[in-house]
């Protein structure tokens, strides 16, 4: 997406969604992989759990992907192209997902037959009704903005704290391990950027800029809530 100069309305996006956005950005889930303080039962936990939604993420983009028409108002063939590469981009890395999993014990199998506490699978259920009912600007702003935009800072964060963790754990960690983090932490920090466009040009007023506000904070809530299940034991 051709990046434009911010608006009023990308300003009023940006003051809402904020402080939600740093919350899961920073949560204590991730500074557990910082501080040394998270143990493999956690990361086991943390991998299966979120599993279902690293698995439908490119579902979800597909739904609003099939809601954008080539010509239904300037930018949306832009907008339509970026889906479908970051569609085709997320399909690859449900595998690397399940690589994360190695050092820690869990084989492919183990992700197929895993079933998220309901705490963590909340993201889900919200993400698939926004992408199929929300509006593109909606969608876009719950899944791409909040979603890949959070992911984009911790991953940053949790891929240079591995080593000192695994060897903490006593875990063999190699390249193939941490692809997944190494490509999120290298790419995901354009995505909300280039995700904000295309909820600008869906967008065009402050009602529905307002919602899509919305949306992305309610997205955000519910990760929270995920992670907050995440750092429990069981």
């Amino acid at each position: 997406m051709k990046i434009t100069a911010p608006t009023p309305l990308t300003d009023l996006f940006l003051e809402r969604v904020r402080a939600p956005f740093d919350a899961v950005a920073g949560h204590g889930y991730f500074r557990g992989f910082i501080e040394g303080t998270i143990d493999a039962a956690r990361c086991r936990k943390g991998l299966l759990g979120f599993y279902p939604l690293v698995e439908a993420f490119p579902r979800y983009m597909a739904l609003t992907l099939a809601r954008v028409g080539s010509h239904d108002r300037p930018r949306a063939e832009e907008a339509r192209s970026w889906l479908m590469r970051n569609i085709a981009t997320e399909e690859r890395h449900r595998d690397w997902w399940v690589d994360l999993g190695r050092p820690l014990g869990l084989k492919p199998a183990d992700f197929g037959a895993a079933r998220p506490t309901a705490a963590m699978d909340a993201p889900n259920h919200y993400l698939f009704r926004v992408a199929s009912t929300g509006s593109v600007a909606e969608a876009v702003a719950a899944v791409n903005y909040a979603v890949e935009g959070t992911t984009g800072v911790w991953t940053k964060r949790v891929a240079e704290a591995v080593p000192a963790m695994a060897g903490r754990l006593g875990l063999r960690v190699d390249a193939r391990a941490t692809r997944w983090l190494a490509a999120h932490a290298d790419y995901d920090d354009r995505h909300p950027v280039e995700a904000l466009e295309i909820v600008k040009v869906y967008a065009a007023d402050e009602a529905e800029m307002g919602r899509a506000a919305d949306a992305a904070v309610r997205s955000l809530e519910y990760m929270r809530i995920a992670l907050d299940d995440a750092l429990r034991e069981g």
